[in-house]
């Protein structure tokens, strides 16, 4: 597939317009083990996924996770809500659910922010809280921890910042390598670098622990990282 066009205005970058058309594509190509994460998910579901339970995905995009929880569950009377505030995000989800004839996933086009939660076992926030700003994401953490039963997991991936400036130069040189060992052209590298500035803002992995375990949770487990991007286990 042709390589995908960033707008290289500054702060442009959103999901909407052209992106909901070629996410799935572009993004296996500039995240790295984008489907093995999903894969580590579906396994981690067996632990929190009982009868009548009930899960969130936020920022469901295209909805293949949902759909692939919903398949590996199959049997089990339990509910998946996939989030998205990017409408044609919203309409492919539907079409894709449609097509794989499911039925226990719903869909809600909503700002993350404005969510009131249901008490859930299982919320996963898939490279999603990164790009909310930094005053909104306490605040979407403790209604998370709040709406979670005692046990519930919460499972965080999210790019995350060096330990320092020496540190930081070396992932993002090895990243930008990553991306164009997948066909991604130097140009397009260059203008999405641009284009995210001030939209996505990733934290360190110690500034992480640090909001996660101020907003509640004490149990914190690594359970994926390469490079600058990091998969977090927190239960309550």
């Amino acid at each position: 597939m042709k390589d995908l066009e960033v707008d290289i205005k500054y702060g442009s970058w959103n999901f909407g317009g052209k992106i909901p058309k070629s996410f799935e594509d572009h993004v296996k190509k500039s995240v790295p083990f984008y489907d093995n994460g999903h894969q580590i998910i579906k396994s981690l579901s067996n632990f929190f996924m009982y009868k009548n339970a009930l899960s969130y995905d936020l920022g469901c995009s295209t909805s293949n996770l949902n759909i692939m929880l919903s398949k590996h569950l199959k049997g089990k009377k339990v509910k998946f809500i996939g989030i998205d505030e990017e409408k044609k995000m919203i309409i492919l989800s539907k079409k894709k659910i449609k097509k794989n004839k499911i039925k226990n996933i719903e869909l809600i086009h909503s700002d993350l922010t404005r969510i009131k939660f249901q008490k859930s076992n299982l919320i996963i926030s898939y490279y999603t809280l990164q790009f909310l700003t930094p005053s909104e994401r306490p605040k979407l953490l403790k209604k998370i921890y709040k709406s979670l039963h005692t046990r519930g997991a919460f499972i965080l991936f999210e790019k995350i910042r060096g330990n320092d400036e020496r540190f930081q130069d070396i992932l993002n040189s090895l990243y930008y390598d990553f991306k164009e060992s997948n066909g991604i052209s130097p140009k397009n590298i260059l203008n999405k670098t641009k284009a995210i500035r001030g939209v996505l803002e990733p934290y360190s992995d110690t500034a992480n622990i640090k909001i996660l375990t101020k907003c509640g949770f004490r149990n914190i487990q690594t359970i994926f990282q390469y490079l600058n991007f990091k998969g977090y286990l927190c239960i309550k």
